[in-house]
């Protein structure tokens, strides 16, 4: 599993790639400005309630890309660009890519509304404090781990829905591909 995504985070870019997009940073920004909601964590709710149906149809897309392609445009489209990558991998990637991204959002909200580490936490704490140490571990998470994983979701939600528009173009863009070499087709054999 790992190694697969290790080859798709390649293809795609890698976390430049992420880093550099502009989905990436609107998601970022929406994030910060709806920190209310990671606070009091009312994004699971939300998160759970669109996030499965938008990836539902980012991985339709990615069929619907594939569907619309014969033999021939596969071909075509395989041949690799200046770059190194081939059109058909580009594609490919950015809708991977997405649909990670959507699937690591419904896990994170899943974790964050389910996950009740209290009571654990509580009994490492008393453990500890057995052997003398002095170590709020509830307080320690809660601070310090569940906000930041709260804002991660929060985020993530947010940049899983802005792929949704990445899909479509990515869908469009492989029509003007396509477009374009069945262009040069019909105009080899008109001459």
């Amino acid at each position: 599993m790992f190694e697969n995504i290790v080859k798709l985070y390649r293809a795609y870019g890698g976390i430049w790639a992420i880093l550099s997009s502009y989905y990436f940073w609107i998601a970022f920004l929406c994030a910060l400005v709806s920190y209310k909601s990671a606070i009091n964590k009312s994004w699971i709710e939300l998160n759970i309630g669109i996030m499965p149906s938008l990836t539902g149809f980012t991985i339709a897309s990615f069929a619907i890309v594939f569907a619309i392609l014969g033999p021939d445009l596969v071909k075509t489209l395989l041949s690799r660009s200046g770059k190194g990558s081939s059109p058909i991998t580009v594609v490919a990637a950015s809708l991977g890519h997405a649909i990670m991204i959507q699937v690591f959002s419904i896990i994170v909200a899943l974790l964050s509304r389910t996950a009740d580490l209290g009571e654990l936490l509580y009994i490492f704490d008393k453990i500890l404090k057995c052997f003398g140490i002095e170590f709020d571990l509830l307080r320690f998470f809660t601070n310090f781990v569940a906000l930041p994983f709260s804002f991660l979701g929060l985020i993530l939600m947010y940049y899983g829905v802005f792929l949704v528009l990445a899909a479509i173009l990515s869908i469009f863009r492989m029509q003007l591909i396509v477009d374009g070499v069945n262009k040069r087709k019909s105009d080899s054999t008109a001459e």
